[in-house]
This record gives C-alpha cells, structure tokens and sequence, in this order.
C-alpha cells in the first residue's frame, strides 16, 4: 500500500504523527491527481455541513491540524490489481470524505486475490 500527496508540506507530519506508515510518494505536478480525475473544492466548502462534522470528529479524536499548503484538493482511494487496472475507486466530494475502511479492505483483498 502506498500513499500519494500533492506537495511536500506536512510529508514529515505524516509519519511522525502516525497517519501513515507504509510509503509516501509526492507528485508536485499533479499528473496522477489530475489523471485520476480528482477536484479541487471552493472557499464555501468549508463551511458544508459535512465539513464541519469531519472537523468535529478530528478536533475530538484529537487531530493537530494547520493551514499549510493547499488544502482544497480532495483526493480519494483506489485499488489496483496486480495488473495496474483499477478495481476500486473512491473520489472525495467534500472535505473529510471517506469511504468505508472495511469496504476498501474487502476490495483490497479482493484485488490481492485475483
């Protein structure tokens, strides 16, 4: 499993503060976000609704936050097969926006069985 920004801003944070543990690959120009059909989201997203319930969860799970870099890309989850095809995607269309952990991992094993 790997994992990919669109900046080197908080890379560090990522792996100091336990976010992420496998690989991290920055990709500056954009090329796999923009390939992946990702979006970038407005001023007035932040004040959706939803946006303000995946705010509260992190300020209650205790989640540091800072307003380094962009962040208005919304990003997703793919998995891919050994193939390199796409077996599962998730595009974020709000910030805080996730799929559910135990339908990536079943897609995952999915993929790794195949």
């Amino acid at each position: 499993m790997v994992g990919l920004g669109h900046e080197k801003v908080g890379v560090g944070e990522f792996y100091t503060e336990g976010f992420w543990k496998g690989d991290l690959f920055v990709d500056t120009a954009n090329d796999v976000y923009k390939a992946l059909g990702c979006t970038t989201a407005g001023l007035g997203a932040l004040f959706a609704k939803e946006t303000m319930e995946a705010g509260k969860l992190s300020v209650e799970r205790g989640t540091k936050g800072n307003f380094e870099g962009d962040g208005f890309k919304l990003g997703g989850i793919w998995v891919f097969n050994k193939n390199g095809e796409v077996t599962y995607a998730y595009k974020a269309e709000s910030f805080g926006d996730h799929p559910p952990p135990e339908k990536v991992l079943e897609e995952a094993r999915k993929a790794a069985a195949a």
